[in-house]
């Protein structure tokens, strides 16, 4: 990775790549981009009052979404 941390997110996205056998798994830019939003909308939903699962549900939802679950 280029000068970013292993994060909770980026963590997770890479794992459920690699169980789809999806060949981003391997894409740093695609993993950094996708789990920084993530990671945003995380505090966007906690600054909302949100619950922290409910945080992490709209999180997840943002790495996963669109994504081929073949």
């Amino acid at each position: 990775m280029t000068n970013k941390e292993m994060t909770y997110y980026r963590l997770y996205l890479k794992d459920y790549l690699l169980q789809q056998g999806d060949s981003r798994a391997n894409d740093d830019d695609f993993i950094n981009d996708r789990s920084d939003k993530a990671e945003e909308i995380y505090e966007q939903g906690r600054r909302e009052g949100l619950a922290v699962w409910q945080a992490h549900e709209r999180a997840i939802h943002t790495l996963t979404s669109g994504l081929d679950t073949n």
